[in-house]
This record gives structure tokens, sequence and C-alpha cells, in this order.
């Protein structure tokens, strides 16, 4: 679990806009970017980042407002 003060600050490294905390990765809506956790580590690195569809956003999202 990581820290909500840590949450509040953790940005797109290539946007610098808000990323969406799913419990196992960061996702930025705007770049359609998952950034994975590994080992409890906040992985932002472009060059590892996932590049989303639009369908696998739509359905984390939709996963997200259920929590």
């Amino acid at each position: 679990m990581i820290r909500e003060d840590i949450l509040k600050i953790l940005a797109c490294p290539v946007c610098k806009q808000d990323v969406l905390y799913t419990g196992d990765s960061f996702i930025c809506l705007n770049c359609k970017l998952e950034y994975q956790i590994t080992d409890g580590i906040p992985v932002f690195l472009v060059e590892e980042a996932k590049k989303l569809t639009e369908e696998e956003i739509k359905k984390i999202t939709e996963k997200n407002d259920e929590r």
C-alpha cells in the first residue's frame, strides 16, 4: 500500500498530469500509459510503461469507479 501523502504528489512523467492508482499500477488517462508497481515501488519509466487501448482504459476506469 502506498501512503496517501505520496499518492497526492505522483504524476505522469510525460504530461505531468495526475495518475490513477489502481492498487496494482498507476494509469495516466491523458497519455494512456500504465506504470507498474514492482516490489512495492512505482516504476515511472516511460520506456517500461504499457500503452493502453481505449477499451483497456474503459475497463480500468469502470473497475476503479466501483471502489
